[in-house]
């Protein structure tokens, strides 16, 4: 239905009638802002875990960074205990870090008093 309005100096104003809202428009507005509102939690809480792990892998490479006070003892007092083949030098873990590494895997002598058993 249109409707037309005829003004005293002659112009014809022509008004189109509004289009009614369609159901599906509505819903599918709604679902677009609750899809927007999770992407951007969603990506907030990955920022977080990142950030998280982040904390926590400084902390653990501060926490490795610190020598170790563990007392093994040298190769000439066990060597009488076990069989002792070779020793073990890691140099990222510091360049005076070695550990004797003997024959079998008992608690004692092997694994107590030597370190790393075979």
């Amino acid at each position: 239905m249109i409707d037309v309005t005829d003004l005293p100096d002659g112009t014809r104003i022509i008004w189109s009638p509004i289009p009614k809202k369609r159901r599906g428009a509505f819903l599918t507005q709604v679902l677009g802002e609750i899809l927007v509102t999770v992407g951007l939690i969603l990506l907030l809480f990955v920022g977080y875990k990142m950030l998280q792990d982040n904390v926590v892998a400084d902390q653990q490479t501060k926490l490795s960074q610190k020598q170790p006070s563990l007392n093994f003892v040298e190769l000439d007092k066990v060597s009488k205990l076990a069989d002792i083949f070779a020793k073990m030098y890691v140099p990222r873990f510091g360049s005076d870090w070695t550990r004797l590494i003997a024959e079998g895997t008992r608690r004692h002598p092997v694994l107590n008093e030597i370190g790393v058993g075979h």
